[in-house]
C-alpha cells in the first residue's frame, strides 16, 4: 500500500460496516489504529476503537433536521455487549444484551428498534438490558438503536450491526 498511496494509512473502514471480531482481529494486526463500522452512535471512553460507530448521512438520511440530530446526540455508553461477535452463524436471532454505564442514572425510558422488527422489549435488571428477538435476521445486515432521552432535549444514542452472511 505504501506504493499505491505513499504511506500506510492507520483507518480501516469496514465494507458496509460489515464485520467479525476474526476480522477486527486481522485489521489490528495489520497496523490499523481504529476502523469504522456503519452502526449509530457516539464516540465515548467505552468505544471499541476497533469497531467504531459512524452515522449515515446520504440521500436517505441527510436532511438538515437529521443533521442536528446527530450533532446533539449524547453516547449511551455501553458494555459487556453479548453476542461479542457481530457476525451471526448459528442462534439467529442472537440473545442480545449489554451493560449500561452506571454514569447514566435511569434507563426507564430506553428504547430499543431493530431494522428486522421495529420496537423491542427491553428487559433491564440493574442496568443491564436484555433484548430478545422473535424473528430471525435475514441475509444481510440487521441494525438495532437504542435511545434515550438526555438532558437538554439531546438523545442518547446506541447502535449495533449484526450480519447474516
Amino acid at each position: 500500500m505504501l506504493r499505491e498511496i505513499g504511506h500506510i494509512p492507520i483507518l480501516f473502514a469496514y465494507p458496509f460496516g460489515e464485520s467479525s471480531t476474526a476480522i477486527q482481529k486481522q485489521i489490528t494486526e495489520a497496523g490499523y489504529k481504529m476502523a469504522f463500522g456503519q452502526h449509530s452512535g457516539v464516540v465515548n471512553s467505552l468505544t471499541d476503537f476497533n469497531y467504531i460507530p459512524r452515522f449515515a448521512l446520504n440521500e436517505n438520511y441527510g436532511s438538515i433536521k437529521r443533521l442536528k440530530l446527530i450533532l446533539n446526540a449524547l453516547p449511551l455508553p455501553i458494555k459487556d455487549i453479548t453476542p461479542a461477535d457481530p457476525m451471526i452463524k448459528a442462534h439467529n436471532p442472537p440473545n442480545f444484551g449489554f451493560t449500561v454505564s452506571f454514569s447514566i442514572k435511569s434507563l426507564k425510558n430506553l428504547s430499543c428498534f431493530s431494522s428486522n422488527e421495529g420496537q423491542l422489549h427491553a428487559e433491564k435488571i440493574g442496568h443491564r438490558v436484555e433484548l430478545r428477538m422473535i424473528k430471525p435476521f435475514p441475509k444481510g445486515r440487521t441494525r438495532i438503536n437504542c435511545t434515550l432521552p438526555g438532558p437538554q432535549n439531546r438523545w442518547r444514542w446506541y447502535g449495533h450491526l449484526f450480519v447474516v452472511p
